[in-house]
């Protein structure tokens, strides 16, 4: 799977709504998103959109580590147990290439 082309992570929260990357480089604050769309939500869902935008690298790189030891786990299950964790790590596997899909 090739790797994905967005700003690399950790990504933080300025002013609750808008998004940069946490790499400590304050002088170039390189946007990410902007979460205030003044009016068709409340500040407090713009917040959460913001803090669930913030965390996607680190969600991404989460769900990567679960699909790469999901390679190389064994576990003896019933055949109903191993549909459910096969389409759970399916829903995983689709979020992950939804990340590197080209627009």
């Amino acid at each position: 799977m090739s790797e994905a082309k967005h700003t690399a992570g950790p990504w933080r929260t300025f002013n609750g709504t808008d998004v940069y990357p946490d790499d400590g480089d304050t002088a170039a604050m390189k946007h990410i998103a902007d979460c205030s769309m003044a009016g068709s939500i409340g500040g407090d869902e713009q917040n959460a959109n913001a803090r669930l935008i913030a965390a996607a690298p680190d969600l991404l790189d989460a769900l990567q580590h679960l699909s790469d030891v999901y390679e190389h786990i064994w576990v003896q299950l019933s055949d109903g147990e191993m549909a459910i964790v096969k389409g759970a790590w399916e829903v995983a596997e689709r979020a992950i290439a939804k990340t590197r899909a080209k627009p």
